[in-house]
């Protein structure tokens, strides 16, 4: 077994990707989702817009839907999901598009794994996050507004937008 460590610079600050050749990638973000890592963050989930898009109307619309209704916020990342300490439930189950952040590969499955432990099987032909928002295809990860529960929606389905903003 041959491991490999690399760091890597986000908004965060570095982020430590640690690489088993054949068997698992692991990044710093999973090993906080499960507890191994305390890991804060001041970009919290603040809320859902009531507009509704499919998951082929591009990032960028995601984040003009998200700052229309929480000035300052954009489209949160499963990493940020991850980190809320207070979130902003609703009462009733809705889905709400995130953007996932990729953490665990498992080369036996030909499966990657998104920080709120969404399998993707590469040989199904599943894309995260629709292909960069711009695919029609099969999935894109959407978490439940009521509960964070996570899942994979069509990415032809019409889904909230799940919105972040630094909070103090």
């Amino acid at each position: 077994m041959t491991i490999h460590t690399t760091v890597e610079m986000n908004e965060k600050g570095p982020a430590t990707r640690i690489a088993v050749f054949g068997i698992l990638l692991l990044s710093a973000s999973l090993a906080a989702s499960t507890g191994a890592i305390a890991e804060t963050s001041n970009i919290q989930l603040v809320g859902f817009t009531t507009a509704t898009a499919t998951g082929d109307a591009g990032i960028l619309t995601f984040h003009k839907l998200c700052f229309a209704e929480f000035p300052g916020s954009r489209m949160c990342t499963s990493d940020e999901i991850v980190a809320t300490i207070d979130p902003p439930l609703t009462a009733g189950t809705e889905y709400a598009w995130v953007h996932s952040v990729l953490v665990a590969s498992l080369a036996s499955r030909s499966s990657v794994f998104d920080s709120l432990g969404i399998e993707y099987e590469l040989g199904f032909n599943h894309r995260p996050n629709c292909a960069g928002w711009a695919y029609t295809g099969p999935f894109g990860p959407v978490i439940a507004t009521d509960s964070g529960s996570a899942t994979v929606h069509a990415c032809t389905e019409a889904n909230r937008i799940a919105c972040c903003a630094p909070v103090n």
